[in-house]
């Protein structure tokens, strides 16, 4: 009995001593807790998720260099919790609207002995996940701190696949993701992605990286990793001084992958908007002197091949402009580029440009067409050489209207240059080491202080601090699209997908896509199908966009061009409808400011079927589904072209198919359908059209009553569609009346029967779209620089170049060939006729001038002779308006003119220029046969005044 009981004594001294639960806190759900507990003096914690064990018992503590490591002989001394709940706005996002709910565990632990040094944990708990840090109180036995590492740990409960890039390695984090099992994975950089094998989604990150160096993730042994912080050039890690608090150590979890995608955890863990009002920085796609660089065709040293020339960037600017493009990024515009440049960083002067690049005028042409030149900061790593000249920079950015920056630090891991003295010794840091934390931390708050937004490339990893910094708006950090131009190997189908649930779990990301081309340098083929590269904008978030490829790429391939002109940057919401990790992914997101959505769905290697429900549509509205998608026998390797543009009418109730090929995809914008307006006499029917040349265009035809009994009918396309039948509905409560006044004429026989065609203008765009191109580009370029610079409040006149020509085209081409396939009309030119005002009237004009074998008709209202607001002798556009119409005008005899204005308001400018035109068309020719003008005294500018004589045109060009 003795020996039994001496037996059982030993073996109860072998164990180690019972963990004792000390605290413990819940979510607000109950959905995760959290565990605290000491065991033999060292504080560690475990996770539940739904009551099962999600991180098993991990270890608490530092090892500090020059001090005894705070890990041993630990009491709890006090604890508290807290409730806290807010719902706080983002000024640009994924999701406009954040929920930040969570319960707080605050346990202060000390330690034993004389020193009695202590530390606070806290928890704060979500339902889709946890933070926790350390923070040190200001104490007498620990001012200045100095960790040599971190141990905090992370055991798995249970074994789970990860996804994961090394870290410590010379790319930085520019890897492919190994797919493993989580006992294989060596030391990784976070995010790291993980599905246990019971199906849990787990993601280990950190939030609020300040001042701090980076924590990679060591596997120790088995499932349990440890923190590994980022090496600096002295021994320690981290030298803070107390008080001071670590970054939070984060743990998403979710049962689905796109859980994990829809948390804003790693947001709510950093502190709220330090800057104030940045409603200076706008999201934007851009365009610029980039992929030529990488397909290496130019480059950014001088020399005959260099990109960043006042010709070339005038060039990107003009494309900017005309497509809608705020940004054009210009890469190798300052001195420093010739050379080794990688190797010697310390050449860059960041205010002078080459001799071949005039960056005023650049940066005023840009101003006078409404686009913002995009600045590039690239370092080579000789960081303090950069920090000494930033302020310089930025104020000169600042002072040209330059808004935005793109940094750059390409060098090796381990290699940046840090001198804390001019003409010191050069110490070496690593790109997410303490020192360079606390770099970027100066470029944003410096850039800042100029109103200047910054995408830092070869970053530190974003950890959530643009809910602090809004101007710090995206980051590389990761295997971005130029890797597909030289990479050896490209970006293989698996990797964006692997990117939507690991790396852009930490923020915005500027991968640069829309490469429509699909080919790198060499003709190196891409292994995405087409469809796949206008997905991307909606899988892949940034509230910056680059559209990446050359722009005679883009006028190769309208159709897809169109959607990437389209897609919106900046989110009310998102959601994630269907994905698994690395396999497939498909995302919802609905624009800010609209009620439009889009929809990127991609795939890796394998075709797949998705069917994904549309109820986060608007329940009770229909929607114009604009749907690109992979063709009939696409595959990324053979077939990557094929591609398919089509529109159906879907709503909430509906589901969509996709059917995705290999390393494929496909792109939607959903456009709410408005209900038709209500009118007095016949009735409406209203679609919207996409274009190749404009974006969609919501388009009403009125039918008559009897509709179509009296056909074929004649065609009446009215500009400005929204404003003719319904005043409910339009911005200032008047209409034209068209319905009323077309059907009483129609019913008196003193027309013959016609149908209207309304087409609805482009909004900001409607100057662009009627302004008449080739007299436009006829005026002297400070003509056209001056109209390009009138403004409407806060509005340009012109929101981008005139594209009327594209106006005409779509008219022609697209919108009457779908009216007379649709509607019993007739095909001939008498049979089509065209009206509008104002700059309406002018482009009514311009559309028989350019095509009279299509319009046998104009009747221009109120017509806005000179082009701008205000007239005076001295304005040249009433003049080349004339010289055009003198030239390009029919010959009298087969087409109907019509002209009038009134004498009051806008109108009453108008009478001698009206002077000028009838004099011309006498000298044409022209007779009361073909073509009349009316005054009308006391009428004033206005839809009122415009359908009060409505009559009159209509008789004019429809008569029977």
């Amino acid at each position: 009995m003795r020996v039994l009981s001496l037996l059982l004594v030993l073996c109860a001294a072998a164990l180690p001593a019972r963990a004792e639960t000390v605290a413990s806190v819940a979510s607000p759900g109950g959905v995760l807790r959290v565990e605290l507990d000491i065991s033999d003096g060292r504080a560690g914690y475990r996770v539940f998720h739904r009551d099962r064990p999600v991180i098993a018992t991990s270890r608490l503590g530092f090892h500090f260099q020059d001090a005894e490591q705070f890990l041993r002989n630990l009491t709890l001394q006090t604890q508290r919790t807290a409730d806290f709940d807010e719902t706080w706005e983002q000024p640009w996002g994924e999701r406009r609207l954040v929920r930040n709910h969570y319960r707080e565990l605050r346990a202060r632990l000390v330690e034993g002995g004389r020193a009695r040094r202590a530390f606070d944990v806290v928890f704060r708990v979500y339902d889709d996940g946890l933070g926790f840090r350390y923070e040190f109180p200001a104490q007498p036995s620990l001012r200045e701190v100095r960790i040599a590492e971190e141990l905090t740990e992370f055991d798995l409960a249970e074994p789970a696949t990860a996804w994961w890039i090394p870290a410590g390695e010379w790319n930085r984090y520019e890897y492919l993701y190994h797919r493993t099992r989580l006992d294989e994975v060596g030391t990784a950089h976070t995010p790291l992605t993980l599905r246990t094998d019971s199906g849990l989604h787990l993601s280990l990150h950190e939030a609020a990286l300040v001042d701090y160096a980076s924590m990679w993730l060591r596997r120790v042994d088995g499932r349990r990793l440890r923190a590994q912080l980022a090496p600096s050039a002295q021994g320690w890690k981290v030298r803070r001084t107390a008080p001071f608090a670590t970054p939070w150590r984060t743990l998403q979890v979710s049962p689905t992958a796109g859980g994990l995608v829809e948390s804003s955890l790693i947001l709510n863990l950093n502190e709220p908007n330090a800057l104030g009002d940045v409603s200076w920085f706008t999201p934007h796609k851009y365009v610029g002197v980039w992929w030529s660089l990488h397909l290496d065709t130019e480059s950014w040293g001088t020399g005959p091949r260099h990109g960043a020339t006042t010709a070339n960037v005038k060039r990107y600017i003009d494309f900017a402009a005309e497509h809608g493009f705020r940004g054009v990024l210009v890469e190798g515009w300052n001195t420093g580029w010739d050379g080794d440049w990688f190797a010697n960083g310390w050449n860059f002067d960041f205010a002078r440009p080459t001799p071949d690049y005039d960056l005023e005028a650049l940066a005023a042409y840009a101003r006078a067409r409404g686009v913002h030149l995009i600045g590039h900061h690239e370092t080579a790593c000789a960081v303090s050489h950069y920090e000494r000249q930033m302020g310089r920079a930025f104020a000169l950015f600042a002072r040209l209207g330059i808004d935005s920056i793109k940094t750059g630090y390409v060098c090796d891991a381990g290699q940046i240059e840090r001198q804390d003295t001019p003409g010191g010794p050069v110490l070496r840091e690593w790109h997410d080491g303490q020192w360079m934390a606390r770099h970027h931390l100066r470029v944003v708050r410096e850039a800042a202080r100029h109103r200047i937004a910054v995408n830092a490339h070869e970053p530190i990893k974003d950890t959530g601090l643009r809910r602090t910094y809004p101007n710090w708006i995206a980051r590389e950090g990761a295997r971005g699209m130029e890797y597909n131009a030289w990479g050896n190997p490209p970006n293989p189908p698996e990797h964006e997908v692997n990117l939507v649930f690991t790396r852009l779990l930490a923020g915005p990301m500027d991968y640069t896509p829309g490469v429509v081309s699909l080919k790198g340098r060499h003709g190196q083929p891409f292994q995405t199908t087409l469809a796949r590269q206008l997905a991307h904008y909606v899988t892949i978030y940034s509230p910056i966009q680059m559209v990446a490829d050359l722009p005679e790429h883009y006028a190769a391939r309208p159709d897809a061009f169109q959607f990437i002109k389209d897609v919106a940057v900046d989110w009310e919401q998102t959601r994630v409808l269907a994905g698994e990790v690395g396999d497939y992914v498909a995302i919802a997101r609905q624009a800010r400011g609209s009620d439009d959505w889009f929809l990127g769905a991609i795939t890796d290697e394998h075709a797949r079927t998705l069917t994904l429900p549309l109820r986060f549509l608007a329940p009770g509205r229909r929607y114009q589904a604009q749907i690109y998608r992979d063709g009939e026998g696409a595959h990324y390797r053979d077939n990557p072209f094929a591609f398919v543009r089509e529109t159906r009418e879907v709503g909430a109730d509906d589901t969509l198919t996709l059917a995705l090929a290999a390393g494929g995809g496909a792109a939607i914008r959903f456009t709410p359908v408005p209900a038709p307006p209500q009118v007095a006499a016949g009735r409406i029917e209203r679609f919207v059209l996409p274009s190749r040349h404009l974006p969609p265009r919501t388009v009403d035809v009125w039918l008559p009553d009897g509709y179509p009994r009296h056909g074929p009918y004649a065609v009446l396309y009215m500009h400005d569609g929204q404003m003719l039948f319904d005043a409910a509905t339009t911005w200032n409560r008047q209409e034209w009346r068209a319905d009323e006044t077309a059907a009483a004429l129609i019913a008196s026989g003193a027309t013959r029967p016609f149908i209207i065609v309304g087409i609805h203008n482009g909004g900001v765009d409607r100057a662009r779209d009627y302004f008449p191109q080739r007299p436009f580009a006829s005026l002297p370029q400070a003509e056209q620089d001056a109209l390009y610079a009138i403004r409407f409040g806060q509005d340009r006149l012109f929101s981008g170049p005139v594209r009327s020509d594209a106006y005409l085209k779509f008219l022609v081409e697209e919108l009457k060939p779908h009216i007379e396939a649709r509607y019993a009309v007739g095909r001939a030119r008498e049979d089509t006729v065209v009206m509008g005002s104002s700059l309406g009237a002018l482009v009514s004009l311009y559309a028989l001038a350019e095509y009279p074998d299509v319009f046998g008709g104009a009747a221009a209202l109120s017509t806005h002779w000179p082009g701008r607001v205000g007239d005076s002798p001295d304005n040249p556009v009433p003049a080349a308006f004339l010289r055009y119409f003198e030239q390009h005008l029919p010959a009298a005899g087969r087409h109907r003119l019509y002209f009038d204005h009134g004498t009051e308001t806008l109108d009453a400018s108008y009478a001698d220029r009206q002077r000028e035109v009838d004099r011309l068309l006498r000298a044409k020719g022209y007779t009361a046969r073909d073509w009349l003008t009316r005054t009308f005294p006391g009428a004033e500018h206005s839809e009122n005044a415009w359908a009060a004589r409505l009559a009159v045109p209509l008789r004019f060009l429809l008569g029977r």
